[in-house]
């Protein structure tokens, strides 16, 4: 992995872990006060994104290193290791809300909207754009030329 690579996939990881840890701190007292299990969903999920950066990170570092005895062409597959991981945790996600919307469908269960909860979820939306365009920004700050 390119250094100015894994530099980018340290700072987008970090930037991305304190961001969704905070919506979710948010996002599941949102959940909790409404009683809604879409917002409780949500919020796991939004931890789960977390829980992807730390998978980026490591994937990251793991292929930086350099070859050895053992892995003659480097650690540039981990990337691949790591992308695989992600797939499946967003898979098991995704599977988990399907299920859970199903049930929700078959027992005809209503969902509860709240002011809070819009309120939540527009700043989610807000800050999850904003950390977007300005963790492309701060990468390209912090990368060096070679």
């Amino acid at each position: 992995m390119k250094n100015e690579t894994k530099k980018l996939a340290y700072i987008e990881g970090i930037g991305s872990i304190v961001i969704n840890v905070i919506l979710f701190i948010l996002k599941y007292w949102v959940g909790i006060m409404t009683g809604s299990i879409a917002i409780l969903a949500d919020a796991w999920h939004t931890l789960s994104d977390s829980l992807t950066s730390v998978v980026v990170i490591l994937g990251a570092k793991i292929s930086s290193k350099p070859a050895d005895e053992n892995q003659s062409f480097g650690h540039g597959r981990a990337e691949s290791v790591a992308s695989i991981i992600i797939g499946v945790l967003l898979f098991i996600v995704g599977s988990n809300f399907l299920f859970d919307a199903i049930q929700r469908l078959r027992s005809q269960e209503a969902a509860v909207f709240t002011m809070s909860a819009v309120i939540i979820f527009i700043l989610s939306v807000i800050i999850k754009e904003d950390l977007r365009e300005k963790l492309k920004i701060e990468a390209t700050v912090f990368i060096e030329p070679e």
